[in-house]
């Protein structure tokens, strides 16, 4: 966990610009789902969470949790998305009352864990819905769909990319694929369809 909330190893111009929005969602979903990961080969807790550095400078090389690198991470919201001080405020209020019942336990049932993870992931929708449109934060997904469905329940990835895109999963592939391409990134491309075909098949 931080000390310092303004501690950042990204510029306030590279993350107030918004196509960087997904990108930062991402690293919040990527160290979730790794907690998840750790959790399921039964990973020493301190892997998930790891205490606050208390004899800092000679415990700079000790473990840091997945959840505490999600901190790190969720503390740049509010500069990341200046428009939606609501959804980051309720967002950061279920991930501190999470991060309370998961700093009292040394492990936890299966059940209590998963439940406190999907709550999280839950409260993290609006934000994702203000980055539907970022191809790469869509191809992260499509690529941890059997994790995300893991922990949040079967189906719902299909269910949420339906949600935030009322066009359907055929009309988002086109447009995503148009983005790679005018980026550049054409071997992209044909992993996403493939992903995508799997999804809506699923």
């Amino acid at each position: 966990m931080l000390l310092n909330r303004h501690l950042s190893l990204f510029s306030p111009r590279a993350i107030s610009e918004k196509q960087h929005r997904g990108l930062l969602v991402q690293f919040i979903l990527f160290e979730l789902l790794e907690c998840y990961k750790a959790y399921l080969s039964e990973e020493d807790w301190n892997l998930i969470l790891s205490p606050h550095p208390k004899h800092f400078p000679y415990d700079w090389s000790a473990v840091t949790g997945f959840f505490n690198k999600a901190q790190e991470h969720i503390l740049l919201l509010k500069d990341a998305f200046p428009d939606a001080s609501k959804a980051i405020k309720a967002f950061d209020k279920e991930f501190s009352k999470s991060l309370a019942i998961l700093v009292k336990k040394k492990k936890m049932n299966r059940e209590l864990f998963l439940q406190t993870l999907k709550k999280i992931l839950s409260a993290l929708e609006p934000l994702i819905d203000l980055c539907k449109d970022n191809e790469n934060l869509i191809h992260f997904f499509l690529k941890n769909k059997d994790s995300i469905d893991g922990v949040m329940g079967p189906g719902y990835l299909h269910a949420l990319l339906l949600k935030v895109h009322a066009c359907g999963l055929e009309t988002l592939g086109e447009k995503m694929c148009d983005r790679y391409h005018q980026r550049g990134f054409f071997s992209q491309i044909s992993e996403f369809k493939i992903l995508l075909t799997e999804l809506s098949h699923g």
